[in-house]
């Protein structure tokens, strides 16, 4: 049987996800607080109030206070 080795996308450029995120980052910049909050809202990962929905409640993490 041959081996087949798949490369990585750091030698080919951006990956398909990494591309994603980098649009959705830059157009996250642009929202008010009011507008990023509803596009996790739509999406299913935080309630109305901005806590995280049940199958979401692991995966955020609160941030320390910087001094």
């Amino acid at each position: 049987m041959s081996k087949t080795t798949s490369v990585p996308y750091s030698f080919l450029g951006t990956s398909p996800v990494e591309a994603a995120w980098e649009r959705f980052k830059k157009r996250l910049d642009t929202m008010t607080k009011e507008e990023k909050l509803q596009t996790f809202v739509d999406a299913g990962i935080l309630t109305k109030k901005g806590n995280p929905t049940k199958p979401y409640k692991g995966v955020f993490v609160k941030a320390k206070a910087t001094k």
